[in-house]
């Protein structure tokens, strides 16, 4: 039977810990909603503003779908041009974008 060793030797001595798989939790910050954050970019930013209920900009989508401002405005740029969303714009502030109905 062998010793047991202490918890200090086995972390001394023993093998590193391997990073866990699957989503990093956080705390004292909030997630986006996976249904959000999985699938295709132009579904999600569909998505995203049909759960908005209110128009939103490229910014804030970027946050609620957990991706960066440049491929949101990318997607936005097709899914116009597809005639899935719409710009709001208004002189003097930022573009906002909506589901078109």
């Amino acid at each position: 039977m062998q010793p047991q060793k202490s918890m200090l030797a086995s972390l001394l001595l023993g093998k590193p810990p391997q990073p866990a798989k699957g989503r990093p939790v956080r705390f004292g910050s909030s997630e986006p909603d996976i249904n959000f954050t999985t699938g295709p970019m132009p579904d999600r930013v569909v998505a995203l503003l049909q759960a908005a209920g209110e128009p939103l900009t490229a910014k804030q989508i970027a946050t609620g779908i957990a991706s960066n401002s440049s491929r949101v405005a990318a997607t936005l740029k097709t899914l116009m041009c597809s005639g899935r969303v719409e710009q709001i714009k208004i002189v003097g502030c930022t573009a906002e974008y909506a589901v078109k109905s």
